[in-house]
């Protein structure tokens, strides 16, 4: 086994952040912020997009949608109420365990509300349900047990999804996938009977899963007091000999007592394979194609897929151009072709290695040789990718003129735009700079602003006085971000880190103690600023919103996460690490090019699925940027400590 500073990574050598990891991994009494707030301890409410999906399931008609929006109106009213009140005094007494082991007994009761505040959160939802049924048709009636199969699933996958990361399972969910596709009524009647069976597997399978985490949570406990974790000094625990012993002993614990939870997150995972399998075969080629890239971008999001795949589209493309004589479309067939079979290849590879991982992997394991190998591999598989798609370009650069690579390019080799449309967008963004003043700390996202507060009204359709109303709620929203002692605490910390030294004429961190308290000060900040930004998005629900428009304000909810995810991404950077598109925001794009209504409906459903796993894969991106940017610091006063001592 390695050094500790090797296992557990940068960002956890303090005792507290040792003993903070240890109380995720194992007790999973603390976690990330999640959309609504439950920090990935509880399942979410019903979201809008959920009840759309049900909406589309059950073939409601127009007057049974609307009936259905009231009903969960009701239900949101209630959840926030229940979140407010008794989930918020769940949370906060998660957050007071965070830096030390807790007694048996607090552990024993927050595991017994967290049990409370689930059946609570099942029982709101079985009402929402009961009131839907006096709605629908016998026909519907009979589609009703799947939807309430879906929200059981859902639920599980909010309470689960850390601990089914940590055993390397996947939080994924086919049947989503495959209805988010285009399929025609051939199509789902082929891959239906494959889809319900899996439908049943599935939620047998997570129960079983979510019964079996729940039961090892005191074991898991009791083995870090049988082994002396919760008796260790702060000076032991950062010392790396005694604690590269207890992180042994930990992993030696966690195989043995999560052994059956971890072969239910096998049984799942191949679950899926087969029965992706099995729905490939019954549909068409391209509807199978389209399912095939959904799944693997969803559930091996490590190869950010959805770039590729959308590239691919646009080469296909290129074989069908009007202009082409037989001679050329012929080579670009066969450039193209070539290139989507090397791709598929290099992806069958990397997911066959991931999968390999994923049976092997341990808690704590973050900067073992196997993780390093294993991030190596993701790295390689990125640079034959960017080889591929550089070959591929260059291959139809001699093939096609450059008016007909126009022609495939579209927007993206066409003119700039009217200067009016860019002197406007200059003004914006010099009031945004004013607004929106940098606080100096590339990994603090700024605010919800006026600008952006301007696009949710387009987005939304608000009429004036609802506008009015959105700008009240702004007011109130700005007011209290401003007020965030969790962010002002991160300004301060990173306004003392850098100290100027005259003898250099450079900048250099103060203290290592000093960058620790930086990182976890921004750790803290990031789920202080979601929480305000979903306050405010509830408020905007509530009070601002028209029949209909739920949907567009998701859609802006994660509009907000990719601004918040993107905002330490250095493009340059970026693309030296294997990211070719990585701040590019493909709906904002679209958004300016102002499709007809029909296109833009036509291209909604591949948005949503794009914006999702988008949004997800900035997610994990924006964490590993902050590790980095952590170790890097460290990096930095420790070179400068040795240099000092050196001369």
């Amino acid at each position: 086994m390695n050094a500790i500073g090797s296992n557990v990574g940068p960002g956890f050598n303090s005792a507290a952040a040792i003993t903070g990891l240890i109380l995720v991994a194992v007790l999973m009494i603390a976690g990330n912020a999640r959309a609504q707030g439950t920090m990935g301890m509880l399942p979410d409410p019903i979201s809008t997009r959920e009840l759309a999906s049900y909406a589309t399931r059950l073939e409601l008609s127009d007057q049974q949608q609307l009936a259905l929006e009231s009903i969960h109106d009701d239900y949101k009213r209630e959840f926030r109420l229940l979140r407010e009140g008794e989930i918020a005094g769940f949370l906060k007494r998660t957050r007071n365990m965070g830096g030390v082991l807790p007694p048996r007994k607090e552990v024993v009761s927050l595991l017994e509300t967290a049990d409370q505040l689930r059946a609570k959160i099942k029982s709101m939802d079985e009402k929402l349900f009961a009131r839907l049924v006096p709605l629908l048709t016998e026909a519907q009636s009979a589609i009703l047990p799947r939807a309430r199969l879906a929200r059981e699933r859902t639920r599980y996958m909010g309470e689960q999804h850390q601990q089914m990361m940590m055993l390397g399972g996947e939080n994924i969910d086919l049947s989503e996938i495959l209805y988010d596709c285009l399929l025609t009524p051939n199509a789902i009647a082929a891959a239906d009977p494959i889809v319900a069976d899996y439908e049943r597997q599935l939620t047998a399978g997570m129960r079983k899963q979510s019964v079996a985490f729940m039961r090892v949570q005191l074991d898991r406990y009791d083995a870090l007091v049988e082994i002396g974790f919760g008796d260790l000094t702060e000076e032991e625990m950062n010392d790396p000999e005694v604690m590269e012993k207890m992180i042994g002993e930990m992993q030696r614990v966690w195989i043995e007592i999560t052994a059956k939870s971890i072969e239910l997150s096998n049984d799942l995972n191949d679950l899926n394979r087969r029965t992706a399998r099995n729905i490939v075969a019954v549909l068409p080629e391209d509807a199978a194609r389209d399912f095939r890239e959904r799944y693997y971008a969803e559930t091996f999001s490590e190869l950010d897929l959805t770039g590729l795949f959308q590239q691919r589209d646009w080469y296909d493309q290129a074989a069908e151009l009007e202009d082409l004589s037989d001679e050329q479309r012929e080579a670009v067939a066969a450039v193209v072709g070539e290139y989507g079979r090397n791709l598929d290849l290099a992806i069958d590879e990397a997911v066959a290695m991931i999968e390999k991982h994923r049976k092997s992997v341990l808690p704590f394991d973050y900067g073992s040789e196997a993780m390093t190998e294993f991030y190596e591999k993701l790295n390689d598989f990125h640079s034959k990718t960017n080889e591929l798609v550089q070959k591929v370009s260059t291959s139809l650069a001699e093939l096609i003129s450059d008016e007909q690579m126009a022609s495939l390019q579209g927007a993206q080799y066409a003119g700039h735009g009217d200067v009016g449309e860019e002197a406007d967008a200059a003004a914006i963004e010099n009031e945004e700079a004013e607004e929106s003043a940098w606080s100096g700390d590339g990994y603090l996202p700024p605010r919800i602003s006026r600008s952006d507060i301007r696009q949710y009204a387009e987005r939304l359709e608000l009429d004036v006085g609802r506008r009015a109303v959105l700008e009240d709620l702004f007011a109130t929203y700005v007011e209290k971000f401003e007020q965030l002692d969790k962010v002002n605490r991160v300004i301060k910390a990173n306004q003392s880190l850098w100290q100027y030294d005259e003898q250099t004429g450079e900048a250099r961190c103060t203290t290592e103690k000093a960058v620790e308290e930086l990182y976890r000060l921004h750790r803290e900040a990031l789920p202080a600023i979601q929480e305000a930004d979903n306050a405010f998005f509830e408020d905007v629900e509530i009070a601002v919103l028209a029949e209909g428009r739920s949907v567009k304000l998701d859609r802006i909810r994660n509009s907000r996460l990719r601004q918040i995810y993107s905002y330490n991404v250095d493009p340059q950077y970026y693309g030296m690490i294997g990211g070719s598109s990585g701040t590019v925001d493909l709906v904002h794009l679209l958004e300016q090019q102002a499709l007809p209504e029909e296109e833009q409906a036509r291209l909604d459903s591949t948005l949503a699925e794009y914006e999702q796993s988008c949004t997800n894969a900035l997610r994990r991106r924006f964490v590993a940027n902050l590790e980095m940017a952590e170790a890097s610091d460290r990096f930095e006063v420790r070179a400068s400590l040795a240099m000092e001592e050196g001369g």
